[in-house]
């Protein structure tokens, strides 16, 4: 749900946006904890997710018309990619999580 209104929020802008399995995979890791329920989830979403593609937007590297897809290198770290044919790549169950 989280990760639907990030979505919903960039689409607005007229960008697409699409998350690897990979970093889903991440953001679950890291924002999963028993005793806090959602704070942690919310708090990794905006990390890892949201201030990546925000840097983006504000670079210039995503403008209207583009989808961002947001990943993990090499190291862990994560960053955007930017497809600007506006055709999404395909990425396993991203779009079925969001």
């Amino acid at each position: 749900m989280m990760l639907r209104e990030v979505k919903e929020r960039v689409m607005s802008l007229g960008i697409g946006l699409e998350v690897s399995k990979v970093m889903i995979e991440l953001v679950c890791k890291q924002g999963y904890d028993l005793s806090y329920g959602a704070r942690p989830l919310r708090s990794a979403i905006t990390r890892l997710i949201e201030d990546v593609l925000s840097e983006a937007l504000l670079s210039g590297d995503c403008k209207p018309g583009d989808t961002a897809v947001v990943d993990v290198d090499a190291f862990g770290n994560p960053f955007v990619k930017t497809n600007e044919s506006g055709q999404s790549p395909h990425l396993s169950n991203a779009k079925s999580l969001m």
